[in-house]
């Protein structure tokens, strides 16, 4: 837990410093606004988590984005970023381009082409039964998406992007449970012409779980002082922070 906690408050004190250069977005800061569908169809096994055993349809808001925001021409870790209602309320998923198989899993990949890339979760969550990592894996991994802005919104404006949606245990197998479809925002351009993220949203999965999820204290020490940072309008500090 020590180590965990120092590491967060060292991820904390880079994206700070990634702050300052890049005030709105320090981390993914070329992406696309996209809007879907997600269906719940069930698993064949129990996850341990209610709402991926449970069946159901919800419309989505979702963003994917380049992570580290390297020159468009070369491969970057893509993210998948979700916030699905709930009720009166919603939660949030964040996803990374990772490996599929373990040990991979947990490694982040930069990738030039959406369709190839593998979506998870890296960080376990904490379930009724057992540890459980979260992945979404596009439908026609031989198809060609670029991922870059433009090259996002050319693809999306022929087909929506389809993806599998998968859970397993930490080294176990995935099992399908779900399907995401996403197609652009239709107000896309308007919020890439007024800066790309007017409304100043924020996905935050160790606050917003998965519904009949808990998160573990590690990666809570590990995640939310980043979050915390992120959450901080531009200029300002944290209460107790050296942030600048």
């Amino acid at each position: 837990m020590r180590v965990t906690t120092a590491l967060g408050k060292g991820f904390a004190s880079l994206f700070a410093t990634m702050k300052a250069v890049r005030p709105q977005r320090p981390i993914h800061p070329d992406g696309v606004w996209l809007t879907g569908t997600l269906t719940r169809t069930g698993p064949p096994v129990s996850s341990g988590i209610s709402w991926i055993d449970g069946t159901g349809q919800d419309p989505i808001q979702a963003r994917l984005s380049r992570s580290v925001g390297l020159p468009r021409w070369s491969p970057d870790i893509l993210g998948l970023a979700l916030r699905v209602p709930h009720g009166s309320d919603h939660f949030d998923v964040l996803l990374a381009s990772t490996g599929a198989s373990f040990p991979a899993r947990f490694v982040l990949l930069p990738q030039r082409n959406v369709q190839a890339a593998k979506f998870t979760s890296m960080m376990p969550y904490k379930g009724g039964k057992s540890a459980v990592l979260l992945a979404a894996f596009p439908l026609d991994p031989s198809g060609r998406m670029p991922a870059t802005p433009a090259g996002l919104r050319m693809g999306l404006a022929k087909r929506p992007l389809e993806l599998a949606l998968c859970f397993s245990r930490p080294l176990g197998d995935w099992t399908r449970f779900g399907t995401l479809v996403l197609t652009l925002e239709e107000l896309e351009p308007v919020l890439v012409a007024r800066g790309g993220d007017p409304t100043g949203l924020r996905f935050d999965p160790v606050r917003r779980p998965l519904p009949g999820s808990e998160t573990y204290a590690w990666t809570r020490a590990l995640r939310e002082p980043s979050y915390a940072e992120a959450r901080v309008a531009p200029g300002h500090a944290l209460p107790g922070s050296d942030s600048r």
